[in-house]
């Protein structure tokens, strides 16, 4: 069934290849920007769900601060 020929256009083989490959180094491409654009969010993302803040004890949204998780309600305490 490989080999049956379905009566449309003959197509070079090279010109096949060439368009798979352009194709291809599209995709990894998007796929780069993505893995980068996933990378640098985490990298300046601090915050972390469901931690225990250090404070309050409570399961929260927290930020880690000088090595502990502190939660948004805890850091806007007056001092």
């Amino acid at each position: 069934m490989l080999n049956v020929r379905t009566g449309g256009l003959a197509v070079d083989p090279e010109q096949v290849r060439a368009d798979l490959a352009v194709r291809d180094a599209s995709t990894r491409e998007q796929y780069r920007a993505q893995a980068a654009t996933v990378a640098a969010a985490q990298q300046v993302s601090t915050r972390k769900r469901n931690q225990i803040c250090w404070l309050c004890e409570e399961r929260r949204t927290c930020t880690s601060t000088a090595g502990r998780w502190e939660c948004a309600d805890c850091q806007a305490l007056p001092s």
